[in-house]
């Protein structure tokens, strides 16, 4: 179970982020949400708890599929996109 958990860790990193230094830093930045509670997201993985793996396993699947993240003190000053923001090409 905890090898899937990994394996779909990075699954989801290497859809969600643009290279390894993305990567990196996402893994290493601390986040307030609520599976996170201020820790880094490397630090939950590796707390030793599957859950705790599990947990960001299925935050990073409901980002993919484009479900709500929580936001964060990263996100504050991010414009909202409207319809007119997106080009179809």
């Amino acid at each position: 179970m905890r090898i899937s958990a990994v394996l779909g860790i990075y699954q989801a990193l290497r859809v969600l982020c643009e290279g390894t230094d993305d990567v990196r830093d996402w893994l290493t930045g601390s986040y307030n949400g609520s599976i996170f509670q201020g820790r880094a997201p490397l630090a939950v993985i590796t707390s030793g708890s599957l859950d705790d793996l599990l947990n960001v396993r299925r935050f990073l699947e409901a980002g993919m599929q484009g479900l709500y993240l929580e936001p964060d003190e990263n996100d504050t000053g991010l414009a909202p996109i409207h319809d007119e923001d997106i080009v179809w090409v």
